[in-house]
């Protein structure tokens, strides 16, 4: 049924992104892992992923996704109010701020800037806290979301340990919000984080531990992931119970019922879990888009970057309630609703 009344909204104008060119296909990493390429293409539902190349960095990603959102929104970049930039891995270096730097290029004088993490997650928390700081401030109108990530060099094929991640792959995604929106509207966003979590993954020679336990630094330089305490603390139980719990309580908090969603749209986890969540919904594959054969995952842009290739498709219809919902390292995991109009 949704709200009725009237109230502030804010909704997506336009959505850029930035692929780069070169691949690595899933017969070459199971060449390199040893892993069976049917696990890859199969179970996890790769074919090939991008990866930047080496002069390329997640600003200059970034830059070229957002100078896409910018343009195709027709959006003045004096107007964008807000910056928020969220990535998964590393900056182009420590301590430093990419949305300052990204305001500077984007000639958007006029924007407060903020980077924040959450992982795969981070997408869809950037655009809940654009869209509630455009409502809580009427001097505020439009707002830019920008997700980018070289993940590539921090890859460990080597380690079958870190299976889960073989399909993270480089790029970027960026969307403008803005109040007021005529086409769509921001509705509820809901979150849970289990900290019970929090060491399953990490790169452990980056940081300030750096020195404690990186006795191979080629190796401790790469993503490692502890397989007792993902059996132990990540069960699939409790991973797709807490994704199925984000989506329905946003969709509830809507206004809406699960059975009313047209498209679903996840961060690119293996096919498989995929597939549960959306029989636990009632829903199926004609519900949702999977980027996941010819890109792998982008990390949190991967739900922003689906939602801009539905839209390019024209798949997106007046009345459609899409939801768009992701996990991420930590563990967190989160859902936002739109409505179309």
């Amino acid at each position: 049924m949704g709200r009725q009344g009237n109230y502030t909204t804010v909704g997506i104008t336009s959505i850029g992104y930035y692929i780069p060119e070169p691949l690595i296909t899933s017969a070459e990493i199971a060449k390199i892992s040893g892993v069976p390429l049917s696990t890859l293409t199969e179970k996890f539902g790769i074919e090939q992923k991008h990866i930047a190349e080496p002069g390329e960095h997640p600003v200059s990603m970034a830059e070229k996704a957002a100078l896409s959102a910018i343009e195709k929104g027709d959006v003045n970049p004096a107007d964008i109010n807000i910056i928020v930039y969220c990535c998964a891995g590393c900056y182009d270096y420590q301590f430093w701020s990419p949305s300052s730097r990204l305001q500077h290029i984007l000639k958007a004088p006029n924007a407060f800037t903020v980077d924040i993490k959450g992982a795969c997650n981070g997408g869809i928390l950037a655009i809940t806290i654009c869209n509630n700081l455009l409502k809580s401030d009427p001097t505020k109108k439009s707002a830019l979301v920008i997700c980018s990530d070289k993940l590539s060099p921090v890859m460990n094929y080597v380690n079958k340990d870190t299976l889960p991640f073989f399909a993270i792959g480089d790029g970027a995604a960026a969307a403008v919000l803005t109040r007021d929106e005529p086409s769509n509207e921001l509705l509820s966003y809901e979150g849970i984080t289990d900290g019970t979590c929090g060491d399953y993954v990490k790169v452990p020679c980056v940081g300030t531990r750096a020195d404690e336990d990186c006795s191979t630094r080629q190796q401790g330089s790469r993503i490692s992931v502890d397989p007792a305490k993902a059996l132990a603390d990540i069960s699939p139980d409790v991973f797709l119970g807490n994704f199925i719990h984000v989506i329905r309580k946003a969709v509830l908090n809507s206004g809406y019922e699960t059975q009313e969603i047209s498209w679903l749209l996840t961060n690119q986890i293996k096919k498989t879990r995929v597939l549960d969540i959306l029989a636990e919904l009632g829903l199926d594959s004609s519900n949702t888009r999977s980027t996941m054969k010819d890109f792998g995952s982008i990390g949190p842009g991967d739900t922003i970057f689906a939602l801009g290739l539905q839209q390019e498709d024209g798949l997106i219809k007046p009345g459609d309630l899409v939801v768009l919902a992701s996990s991420g390292i930590g563990f967190t995991w989160g859902a936002q609703v739109i409505r179309y109009r």
